[in-house]
């Protein structure tokens, strides 16, 4: 489904372009876009469990998919944030662990330069855990809907005791994206995207978005103070899609293929 990766390119475009204009006013852009990605993640996931894909083969998959590029990311930042004293070896551990969520939702964990990997800790402790809820509810359908509407009230409250990190960085604040996701695959929803959402470049940077994501922000750190914050956020943004490029056609594609985790046609790839 080429519109697919088109969404997940304009979910990307939309976290560096609110980190681009960061401002009070504007984070609502970057957060709209992470929580895009959640709703794609959990309508895709959701599907490929439903098309009755073995959980092993699942929890292989989703290795393959995102250890790999993580990995490598971390293996490159980490000597330069930990010599210049910006981060620490515990903060390295945080997306290692996939806990960043955790820490900075409830535990107040101060700010780092892989701060951003608070979202993949959110979509991997889903992925751990719904395909296992998935098939011990009768009635998943409603189980789904519950478990997010609980969701999105905690949110709410969170927003309203003025908590904003437990309210949009913390597992059970942001369930209710996933859980809308899974809903919308489980109710069988199979949407007419507009065509444009299938533009060549909307889908190129949808299949590199993942490595982006990853990279745009460590870099944004990196380029902080040697230029203007636009400017540097700006190179990040296309720095980050250059790496990103290599890491599809190196690292990422090459492990897809072998592990034959997306079965689309090779011209119109699927990742997640």
């Amino acid at each position: 489904m080429p519109a697919l990766d088109g969404v997940r390119g304009i979910a990307i475009l939309l976290v560096m372009l609110g980190h681009l204009i960061a401002t009070r006013w504007t984070d609502w852009i970057s957060t709209s876009g992470v929580t895009l990605f959640f709703i794609l993640s959990g309508y895709l996931i959701t599907g490929r469990l439903q098309a009755g894909q073995p959980l092993g083969t699942f929890f292989r998959n989703r290795a393959r998919r995102l250890l790999p590029a993580l990995a490598m990311m971390l293996a490159v930042t980490a000597p330069w944030f930990l010599v210049r004293g910006q981060a620490t070896w515990w903060q390295l551990l945080e997306p290692v662990l996939y806990v960043r969520d955790i820490t900075v939702a409830h535990f107040g964990a101060p700010w780092s330069p892989w701060t951003h990997t608070w979202s993949l800790g959110v979509e991997e402790q889903f992925y751990l855990l719904w395909p296992f809820a998935l098939l011990a509810w009768r009635q998943p359908r409603r189980g789904v809907v519950l478990v997010g509407s609980l969701s999105f009230v905690a949110m709410l409250l969170a927003f309203a005791a003025g908590n904003v990190s437990l309210a949009l960085c913390s597992p059970f604040t942001q369930a209710w994206a996933l859980c809308l996701g899974s809903a919308l695959a489980l109710y069988g929803w199979s949407p007419r995207w507009p065509a444009w959402t299938s533009a060549a470049w909307l889908r190129w940077c949808g299949i590199r978005s993942y490595s982006m994501y990853l990279w745009h922000f460590p870099l944004m750190v990196v380029l902080e103070g040697w230029m203007p914050d636009r400017v540097g956020f700006l190179l990040a943004s296309f720095l980050s899609a250059g790496i990103a490029a290599l890491s599809w056609k190196y690292v990422e594609a090459p492990l897809l293929s072998r592990g034959t985790v997306v079965r689309t046609p090779a011209r119109t790839p699927v990742t997640v």
